[in-house]
């Protein structure tokens, strides 16, 4: 599991979520058309309704969209946008594995996602998350999978850069606890520009260091 911690100062983006992240103990569900993903044709998916509805920080949400650009919303109508991260304040709940401009246009890239009941998916979880003192006896009744699979950025050109990303989310609940996990099966490409506007430090050298700790279970 690990952890990232940030200065106080630090305001840009700082969504707050419970999350673990895997470090060489990955559980990649799988995913794609065969197994009965849909494929995300579009800026944003439809919306997905959620029975029970999924906690997450005081508030229990009934619905979520999936957006190419590597973010899901929640209970949330109106079309976003990675640039509204820009802001200071996001005023909409939001699950981020990976905020970027996103390009899906590979002919190997693709975004599908689901909603299962899968018995033998949701056992897994559920022996999966009892390594987590929290968790040790919980038994989610359903399991939202999305997939960014080989995807570029829009920052690059494709034709000279054929860099690409794969990562997972999984959110799943058993209608009074959430758990989400963030696997990351191939990181190729970073543009900076995504997770930091250390121009509003006078220049990188003034920008906060991270401090990261990595615990693998």
């Amino acid at each position: 599991m690990a952890s990232l911690t940030r200065p106080n100062s630090f305001l840009r983006k700082a969504l707050v979520f419970q999350t673990f992240i895997s470090c060489g103990v990955a559980i990649i569900f799988p995913y794609g058309t065969s197994v009965g993903d849909t494929k995300l044709t579009s800026e944003r998916s439809p919306e997905i309704n959620l029975d029970p509805p999924f906690p997450y920080y005081g508030g229990k949400h009934q619905t979520l969209q999936v957006y190419e650009d590597g973010f899901i919303t929640l209970d949330d109508t109106q079309a976003r946008s990675a640039y509204l991260f820009d802001q200071l304040e996001v005023e909409f709940p939001s699950i981020v594995p990976w905020l970027a401009r996103m390009d899906a246009g590979l002919s190997q890239g693709e975004i599908t996602y689901r909603l299962t009941t899968n018995t033998t998916v949701l056992n897994e979880i559920s022996a999966y998350s009892a390594k987590f003192v929290e968790f040790i006896n919980f038994v989610p009744v359903y399991a939202f999978i999305a997939i960014w699979y080989n995807v570029g950025t829009a920052y690059y050109d494709n034709s000279t850069n054929n860099k690409v990303n794969s990562f997972q989310v999984l959110m799943t609940s058993d209608g009074s606890k959430s758990l989400v996990l963030f696997d990351y099966i191939r990181v190729e490409w970073v543009f900076f520009g995504d997770i930091s506007f250390y121009t509003d430090y006078d220049g990188i050298e003034n920008f906060p260091q991270f401090a990261i700790k990595t615990e693998v279970l």
